[in-house]
């Protein structure tokens, strides 16, 4: 429950009317989206990227500019590792940008 209920909320509220959506580990179909849902460590991962996205929000970032430049990791990163030291390594990354967005 733990880990379903982070993946729930790793993607929060970008602006009050558009949510990006969290992998549904109940129709995990996809190779990233069953590693994410099923090894603790990619799960670890997502958490924590979770948490910088929510402080980036937190900091005043442009929603904007988190949605964007979070559906492109997404595509073009985050979606292309086959293995979980791939997808720990994408995550922990994305955190050190999100840290850096202004």
């Amino acid at each position: 429950m733990g880990i379903i209920f982070a993946l729930t909320i790793s993607w929060s509220f970008i602006s009050s009317d558009q949510l990006v959506a969290a992998v549904d580990c109940g129709r995990a179909k996809g190779n990233v989206d069953k590693l994410v849902c099923f090894n603790s460590r990619a799960a670890a991962a997502e958490e924590r990227m979770a948490m910088a996205f929510h402080h980036a929000l937190q900091r005043g970032v442009s929603p904007e500019v988190l949605r964007k430049t979070q559906l492109s990791w997404k595509e073009k990163v985050r979606d292309v590792c086959v293995d979980v030291s791939c997808l720990v390594l994408a995550h922990e990354e994305r955190i050190a940008e999100l840290y850096e967005l202004q």
